[in-house]
């Protein structure tokens, strides 16, 4: 049971530690619902597993279009890099010198690297289609890679990717799920992400293989959320923001600011910590370190019950980097 898979069921102990921890929230409430109830949702409600892989699929595109370098770099290194290509291409990359360091190999055994272009050109409507109709596609490619990657070597896992990829076919029903949440990021939302700063961590990684976030742009944790019945789930959104910021033990990442884009909205709401925590504890001065030590008490045998699962499945040899 990851952290979300905890925050999803209301009596768990961790969801009730921070319910208990941060509980003044009627006046966050009330600002949440005048914020959100007027805006206009894009897009057609779909069932639970589509409504997933969309989430998914929003999430890679938006990770490759403000990060400098490819998302889920074991991932791309294991595709056939033609596959590889056809979508980091559309998202602004494109191959670098074999002596640049800083972009992602895909693959290493080929010496393919992939770096931002400076001057990217606007892609035709086409272009949109192709790089919406692949996104939805990799993310199927993505979960199987995940469960083969513990078994396969490089070679046998790139062969499964591809073969994959060719019985999956082009996904243009996945591609037209997608379009209105891009339109309307392209349109509104991307914009205002930007001015958060740049992509300092994609999918930044709190616990290992228990909490992962979605991306960090300057100093801000963004959850990105494409489901349209929002207004009653700020408790979760905010329980799994708050629960990131705790397990940064170290500070690592220097997050002063969480906030939550709405894809169907294309509409970014941040709260800043400093003054997100004193209201919600209702304590004027609330201790940081002292919160992030309490709160790791509290997850430690979820985190070390997931663990020993993972350890389970784990072949002698580890799996690659998702």
């Amino acid at each position: 049971m990851a952290l979300t898979d905890a925050l999803r069921n209301g009596w768990h102990p961790i969801t009730a530690h921070l319910m208990t921890c941060f509980g003044q929230r009627d006046a966050l409430a009330a600002r949440w619902h005048a914020d959100v109830d007027a805006l206009a949702p894009v897009g057609e409600v779909l069932d639970a597993d589509l409504a997933a892989h969309l989430g998914d699929a929003f999430e890679l595109c938006v990770l490759a279009d403000l990060a400098g370098i490819p998302p889920h770099a074991g991932f791309f290194n294991a595709l056939d890099p033609g596959i590889a290509a056809g979508f980091l291409g559309r998202a602004g990359f494109e191959p670098a010198a074999a002596q640049e360091t800083d972009p992602v190999r895909v693959p290493a055994a080929q010496g393919i690297r992939w770096r931002k272009k400076r001057d990217r050109a606007l892609l035709t409507s086409e272009e949109t289609d192709e790089f919406l109709e692949r996104a939805w596609v990799l993310i199927s490619l993505l979960d199987s890679y995940r469960y083969q990657a513990w078994d396969l070597d490089e070679d046998s896992l790139r062969r499964h990717l591809t073969t994959l990829h060719g019985a999956l076919g082009p996904g243009r029903a996945g591609g037209g799920y997608l379009r209105p949440l891009w339109e309307a990021y392209l349109e509104r939302g991307r914009r205002r992400l930007q001015s958060l700063g740049a992509m300092a961590v994609a999918e930044p990684e709190f616990i290992p293989g228990w909490a992962r976030g979605d991306l960090i742009l300057g100093t801000t944790l963004i959850d990105i959320k494409t489901g349209w019945y929002v207004t009653d789930q700020l408790d979760y959104c905010l329980n799994q923001l708050l629960g990131y910021v705790l397990l940064d033990h170290s500070g690592k990442y220097t997050i002063d600011q969480i906030g939550i884009y709405l894809a169907r909205y294309a509409a970014t709401i941040t709260w800043s910590l400093s003054a997100l925590l004193p209201e919600l504890s209702g304590q004027p001065s609330a201790d940081l370190g002292q919160l992030r030590e309490d709160f790791a008490e509290v997850c430690q045998p979820s985190i070390d019950e997931h663990l020993t699962w993972l350890q389970a499945k784990q072949p002698a040899s580890q799996p690659r980097e998702p």
